[in-house]
């Protein structure tokens, strides 16, 4: 790992979000143009949306991600934006805790916290009053699984599994995800 000082270049925007609410609500989702909200869109109807503002789980997601960087293992770090599905009320907790990976009840592709590409894929998950949390995960280095219900933790140097044909992303770190809206649907 190189000893070179890091320059934390976020910290203004930190300080920002300290002043804000933790939920506050998105309405300029309509008229955005990012792919995950027509994702939802075009097979529900959203409801609300929230923007997750949570300095505290965001600087932590900043550090595991230079971190990430400086690991000299094969791949550059990307960012992927997926799905979370949920009930409100686990979705209001996310916002403030995150998830936590080792309190998962469902581990068909291992034992981690799971996303997806794929809303309606992911909606299975939700119940009747459901809510996405839309997730900026991690990745540098993946292994593609079958159904591994006592997979605990990926092979060396994977941080990522992916299972399902790369509809079900399972991570098994704190802070290698990061919430970033909640969005109500029916």
């Amino acid at each position: 790992m190189s000893t070179q000082h890091i320059r934390f270049s976020q910290s203004k925007m930190l300080r920002k979000m300290y002043r804000r609410e933790l939920l506050e609500d998105y309405d300029d989702y309509e008229y955005s143009r990012k792919s995950f909200f027509t994702k939802i869109d075009s097979n529900f109807n959203i409801l609300k949306v929230q923007k997750i503002n949570n300095p505290q789980l965001y600087g932590l997601y900043l550090l595991h991600k230079e971190e990430m960087k400086l690991d000299n293992s094969i791949g550059d770090v990307r960012e992927e934006t997926l799905f979370h599905a949920t009930s409100v009320k686990n979705a209001k907790s996310i916002a403030r805790n995150n998830i936590d990976w080792r309190l998962t009840g469902r581990t068909r592709f291992g034992k981690g916290a799971c996303f997806s590409p794929n809303a309606p894929y992911a909606h299975q998950y939700a119940g009747r009053k459901g809510a996405f949390v839309v997730v900026k995960v991690l990745v540098k280095k993946f292994e593609t699984t079958g159904i591994n219900y006592d997979l605990e933790i990926p092979s060396t140097n994977c941080d990522t599994t992916l299972g399902n044909e790369g509809n079900v992303y399972v991570k098994y770190d704190d802070h290698t995800f990061i919430p970033k809206y909640i969005v109500h649907y029916s």
